[in-house]
């Protein structure tokens, strides 16, 4: 299974006084790495600049676990060295992507220095961009070494896994796409390939030693199986079981509509299930939350061992579809005054306020009460219909962040504008609801 992207706080066996290092873990890469090695492949090479990217100055509560870091990546200095070093770990099971990256078609093994390079700007951090966006990844590796940090020594709390804002629901389009996606990107491109290989050493091209005649009307049926994607996808439907690659396969997908009454039809539609072993025993992700208010029917859930995994959306919920973050984009610089991530110092970013869009970190707000002013004037926009009006904007006045989202597979509900009421209220005294105001 593909390693996850992580950061680790590592205790050492023989010193009991505290932690030793800080690793991290990215898709492709057999070892825990080094965090600062990380860092010097994403292009930040001093221990200063690391630190002050992390921390946003060199003082700070983290010297010791720091000075470790430092020692554990003395000997890697430069980017090419972090590179080397990320080259000798390479490991198997990209997937898709390991199948359609340029430099491995037409070639038995492609280059390792090029593919790590494609690993590091496809698979690390891969919502954040591409290879022209290092920066910017290491930018965003510093802020989950800041949170790791944070939580470890307790001045945040852990994040709630079962709270409903860090939640996503997968579509049945998102579904079918990613389906398609495995048996086109794995099965087709590979026996594509496998055949074409097979045609270039023996086919009947040889004859009249014509390269363009090496794929024609009598081959390309065997090239190109349509079959593969057709009986792949019917028999994923027919089953239920979706395959999705290196990380196994989802059972329980698709089922036979329920049909037994108009409402158990409707309550079939909009049914949700949550991604765990019903016959678990673990309580949490069971109990009834607190943030599902207004999104989860709190009364509508099987009886017996799948109590709580299967749950059903509310009556005035819905799910958003993705949105283009552009018109957000245009706000933020033009009528706030955003800056890139490049164009401030480690220190500036940590005294601004940070925006987030759909997870990536991309720039910071300067003054104090940007971020207050920031969420205002998004919602405002909002409003107005200059943005998507599902777009979601959360300002954390505790660390200056703002998030904003316009990904699909949100759970969004009805809400009242509380100053639009109050306004109406004020106006009109004969309203039925001025008896409440």
């Amino acid at each position: 299974m593909p390693k996850n992207i992580a950061v680790k706080v590592l205790y050492n066996a023989k010193i009991a006084t505290g932690p030793e290092h800080i690793r991290a873990t990215m898709p492709r890469i057999k070892a825990e790495l080094p965090l600062f090695v990380l860092f010097r492949a994403l292009g930040v090479e001093s221990d200063k600049d690391i630190i002050e990217l992390i921390m946003g100055n060199t003082e700070n509560d983290y010297d010791m676990i720091f000075t470790e870091c430092i020692l554990e990546a003395a000997e890697i200095r430069t980017q090419a060295q972090a590179m080397e070093f990320l080259q000798r770990h390479i490991g198997s099971g990209g997937g898709i992507r390991e199948q359609l990256t340029s430099s491995s078609i037409g070639t038995v093994r492609a280059p390792r220095e090029k593919a790590i390079g494609e690993i590091i700007a496809e698979e690390f951090l891969p919502h954040i961009g591409g290879a022209d966006m290092m920066y910017e990844k290491a930018c965003f590796l510093a802020a989950m070494t800041k949170k790791v940090l944070d939580v470890y020594h307790n001045k945040i709390p852990y994040d709630d896994r079962d709270a409903y804002p860090n939640k996503k629901v997968e579509l049945p389009g998102n579904l079918l796409g990613n389906l398609f996606r495995f048996y086109f990107g794995t099965k087709v491109i590979k026996d594509m390939k496998s055949t074409i290989t097979k045609e270039i050493h023996n086919g009947a091209w040889k004859a009249s030693g014509k390269f363009e005649n090496i794929i024609n009307t009598t081959n390309v049926y065997k090239i190109l199986k349509t079959t593969i994607v057709d009986v792949g996808m019917k028999s994923s439907l027919a089953t239920g079981n979706f395959a999705t690659g290196k990380m196994g396969v989802k059972p329980g997908i698709s089922q036979v509509m329920n049909r037994l009454t108009f409402l158990s039809g409707i309550s079939h539609l909009r049914r949700l299930s949550t991604p765990m072993e019903k016959t678990g025993k673990l309580i949490l992700p069971r109990k009834l939350h607190g943030t599902s208010f207004g999104f989860i029917c709190p009364a509508e859930t099987p009886e017996g061992h799948a109590v709580g995994v299967v749950k059903n959306l509310s009556s005035t919920a819905t799910i958003t579809l993705p949105s283009a973050p552009y018109p957000v984009l245009r706000v933020l610089y033009d009528e706030l005054g955003m800056k890139n991530l490049t164009d401030t110092t480690g220190e500036q970013k940590h005294k601004s306020a940070r925006v987030f869009i759909n997870g990536a970190w991309i720039g910071t707000l300067p003054g104090g009460e940007a971020g207050i002013k920031c969420a205002a004037a998004l919602k405002i926009a909002k409003q107005a219909g200059r943005i998507n009006p599902f777009t979601s904007v959360v300002y954390n006045p505790s660390n200056q962040e703002i998030w904003i989202n316009t990904e699909g597979g949100r759970l969004v509900r009805p809400l009242l504008v509380a100053e639009t009421v109050r306004e109406i209220l004020d106006t009109d005294l004969d309203h039925p609801w001025a008896a409440c105001k």
